[in-house]
């Protein structure tokens, strides 16, 4: 009797164990599955989060950025123009815009962000910002330095442009002996505080630009070459460079009677000095 009574406990026992076994299992497989819809909410909601942060950084970036316009729209010259006050104003400072985007090639890269410019380009916009409000008078200060050759003739024919267009009067400083050759018809030479020379860039190359560099190709090699007026550079076989002296005054068919009395040349080919040779000795006469 006690035997049977035994077998049918431990047969309870039994079932109780394995329904507890069951019933964690199960436990465990639903833990598990709510881990992962907790992990997957939680991705969604993150997701979502990064979703609105980044419609308000945008939309944020738009608001200012209308901002930005209106407030360069309603901007003219350091006054604030209403547009039913001054609807001129506004129009010219639209129309001035205009132009400037056509005359410096700003319509690709108005709206990009300064670090991403290069030197060439944030000086068309510097100058473009400089001239909304098309001032009387423009001071420029070494406006080609460091830009490469498209862009320095790009801004050089600019500022011929407005100079011509608006009547702008415009001041130069520059070291860049090319950029007073190709924009300046008067210059002012400035030297130990004092005004040394005010005057046309055209008087300056009549009175030092006399000399010139001929370079003559003769039929033959001679034991030398000489030529009264004129001093010889080098001399290399049948090809002679001379420049004519600072007491000559160098005229073409003067320069061909003298040359082919003495020696039978081919071609010859002449050239003015360059202008930085020019500043050079105005530099040297007035001992800077």
């Amino acid at each position: 009797m006690s035997d049977l009574i035994n077998m049918f406990v431990e047969k309870i026992e039994t079932k109780r164990e394995e329904r507890l076994e069951e019933k964690e299992t199960r436990s465990q497989e639903e833990l598990k599955e709510t881990a992962q819809e907790r992990r997957k909410r939680e991705r969604e909601e993150r997701m979502e989060e990064r979703a609105r942060i980044k419609a308000e950084k945008i939309a944020k970036a738009k608001e200012e950025k209308e901002q930005m316009e209106n407030q360069i729209k309603i901007n003219f010259g350091g006054r604030i123009l209403d547009e039913q006050e001054n609807p001129k104003k506004l129009k010219k400072y639209e129309e001035t815009l205009n132009i400037l985007n056509k005359a410096l090639n700003l319509d690709e890269i108005i709206n990009r962000p300064l670090r991403q410019l290069s030197l060439g380009q944030k000086m068309k916009c510097e100058l473009a910002g400089s001239l909304l409000h098309r001032p009387k008078i423009l001071f420029l200060d070494e406006p080609t330095i460091g830009l490469d050759a498209i862009t320095k003739l790009s801004v050089r024919d600019f500022i011929k442009f407005i100079n011509k267009k608006w009547k702008t009067t415009i001041i130069l400083t520059t070291h860049d002996m090319s950029d007073i050759d190709a924009l300046t018809n008067k210059i002012i030479l400035i030297g130990k505080g004092k005004i040394l020379y005010n005057g046309t860039f055209d008087n300056i190359k009549e009175k030092y630009s006399n000399q010139k560099i001929i370079q003559v190709e003769l039929s033959k090699e001679y034991d030398n070459f000489d030529l009264e007026g004129y001093e010889v550079i080098s001399y290399n076989k049948n090809f002679v460079t001379i420049k004519n002296s600072p007491q000559t005054q160098f005229h073409t068919k003067q320069f061909v009677n003298q040359i082919t009395k003495k020696y039978d040349i081919v071609d010859f080919q002449i050239s003015s000095i360059s202008i930085d040779e020019v500043l050079a000795k105005l530099y040297k006469d007035y001992e800077l």
